[in-house]
């Protein structure tokens, strides 16, 4: 994923990566609800709520993916 963003020369999530970004997300403890726009909603447990983009949402899952680590 990341190989063909340096490849490309920018961040474009496709609808897989999205989607995987979504497992990590939820296992973390957010809600994901897409919204118009090509933006997702983040949910905590809490009903703290913000919209971001579908890629603030990747990097952030991939913040959670190493922190498992």
């Amino acid at each position: 994923m990341i190989e063909s963003w340096v490849a490309a020369g920018r961040m474009a999530v496709s609808a897989g990566e999205m989607q995987l970004a979504r497992e990590f997300l939820e296992d973390d403890g957010w809600t994901v609800r897409d919204v118009p726009g090509a933006r997702v909603q983040l949910v905590r447990g809490t009903g703290n709520a913000k919209e971001v983009s579908r890629e603030d949402a990747v990097m952030m899952a991939l913040r959670c993916l190493v922190r498992r680590a």
